[in-house]
């Protein structure tokens, strides 16, 4: 099997085959998942809310992170206060998102054993490569024709 290799802002990052687990309603998801594919990675989504999780598969993809970094802080547990990312033990968070998944901060990404949890740009770059966003392209201001020298700027002038 060939391996592609790509060079980027002087890194140097191989193609990557990611499972990409998304809430199917966050928008913002599709804009990640856009970025993915423009770097040239190969994506195989899945529905976060539908995987049957358990501690084990879900443990992975939140390493060393705080754990009120794991919760999706616009999940309706979350807001309602039903559920404190700031007291809970991480065995209970496990537990909870089992039960809800909709509390879990997506996307998940997986690449082989390598697991991420949210979507930082500047961190999914340094692990896997993105392209370089294009520059924004200016504006330009409106074409306004200019009246003949010594015509009243109230008349039209035909063309």
């Amino acid at each position: 099997m060939s391996t592609l290799v790509v060079v980027t802002n002087q890194c140097e990052h191989t193609m990557a085959q990611v499972i990409f687990y998304e809430n199917p309603a966050c928008a913002e998801h599709a804009r990640q998942k856009a970025l993915l594919r423009a770097a040239g990675h190969v994506i195989d989504v899945r529905d976060l809310l539908a995987e049957p999780w358990s501690v084990s598969s879900l443990r992975p993809f939140f390493a060393e992170k705080k754990i009120n970094d794991w919760f999706d802080p616009s999940a309706p547990r979350i807001v309602a206060g039903e559920i404190d990312p700031e007291t809970i033990t991480p065995q209970g968070a496990l537990v909870a998102m089992i039960l809800d998944p909709s509390l879990i901060r997506g996307p998940l990404m997986r690449i082989g054993e390598n697991c991420e949890a949210g979507f930082d740009p500047e961190r999914v770059h340094g692990w896997i490569g993105l392209a370089a966003a294009p520059a924004p392209r200016p504006v330009a201001p409106p074409a306004v024709a200019a009246a003949p020298l010594g015509a009243d700027p109230r008349v039209e002038v035909a063309k």
